[in-house]
């Protein structure tokens, strides 16, 4: 994966890489020296990248398989001992002396899984051990590509997309990054620029078809404000009304515009909920207040009634008296 991708770089474009490293190699190397030195730099970064994902105790499963030496040969109750960084090591020096294909080739499909695991990629694990050994593989060298070529600056990323004829309209680091990494293009969408009105580059005379940016564009407040005294047009307002009310005169859309013109009866507005239920709150205020007057008057007219009863009582019983006598 790497080696693809590396050969489609130019020779001084390999030496530039192979010098900022401090690699092995020479300005009069031939390409393919270059490339092998470059893929095995590019190899261990990956590696490295991978590695310091998965967990301790999956790298603890590599060691009898990667034949890792343990600190005392004679006492295997040290394996615990083994840190994450000499196993991590000790891959590194396989995979340089091997290569990242050999190596995982010779992986068995539960170990390979610790590596694609801990690879960054959502892609699906490929089904056997003579697919998945490959697809993992190539994930490492992918995460290798990508912190590589994070190590230099834009524009000689750029000047690498050009080689690998890959399009970009970008200036982000990690953009180019991983284009150069996945061999793909480095296109950001753009942004759709609202398209601004048109109009005409000539002044036009305010007639029928003029158009309210020929107006709005080539007209000043004051000239809208003469036209509307000398055709007998409403002059008040924004210049925004004045345009609306010169259009709708030259298109015969409106003749309620002109001075004195009387305007359309505007429908009237239906209360709002809220209001209603404030009037009718308030007419049952009032009933009740009118229902309480005339209570209070009953009572008021109720005692001379009694009165009046009291005196006709009396004189009865005077009669009745006279009578008696």
């Amino acid at each position: 994966m790497a080696t693809e991708v590396l050969n489609k770089f130019t020779k001084s474009q390999l030496y530039q890489m192979v010098r900022q490293e401090g690699l092995k190699g020479d300005e009069d190397d031939n390409k393919k020296d270059l490339v092998e030195s470059l893929r095995e730099c590019i190899e261990e970064i990956g590696i490295n990248q991978v590695t310091s994902a998965i967990k301790k105790d999956d790298l603890d499963a590599l060691i009898g398989p990667l034949k890792i030496e343990l600190p005392s040969q004679n006492d295997k109750e040290k394996k615990q001992t083994v840190s994450k960084a000499i196993i991590r090591k000790r891959i590194s020096t396989l995979v340089a002396e091997e290569g990242l294909s050999k190596f995982f080739s010779d992986m068995d499909a539960k170990l390979l899984m610790h590596f694609y695991e801990a690879s960054p990629t959502d892609e699906d694990a490929e089904e056997g051990k003579k697919k998945l050994a490959p697809q993992v593989a190539r994930l490492v060298a992918e995460a290798g590509l990508q912190v590589f070529f994070g190590r230099f600056n834009v524009e000689f990323l750029q000047d690498l997309m050009e080689s690998c004829k890959l399009k970009y309209n970008t200036n982000n680091l990690n953009a180019l990054c991983l284009a150069l990494a996945y061999q793909q293009p480095a296109l950001k969408e753009k942004k759709k620029v609202a398209k601004s009105p048109k109009f005409s580059s000539k002044k036009l005379p305010i007639e029928k078809g003029i158009t309210y940016q020929d107006i709005f564009q080539h007209y000043y407040s004051e000239d809208l404000h003469e036209y509307c005294k000398e055709h007998e047009l409403k002059n008040s307002g924004t210049k925004k009304e004045l345009i609306n009310r010169i259009l709708a005169f030259v298109n015969d859309d409106d003749m309620t515009t002109k001075v004195g013109a009387k305007r359309a009866s505007s429908p009237k507005r239906k209360r709002s909920s809220s209001a209603s239920k404030k009037t009718k709150k308030s007419t049952k205020k009032e009933k009740e207040t009118e229902e309480k007057e005339k209570s209070d008057e009953k009572t008021e007219a109720s005692p001379k009634k009694t009165e009046k009863k009291s005196t006709k009582k009396t004189k009865k019983e005077e009669k009745d008296e006279k009578d008696d006598e």
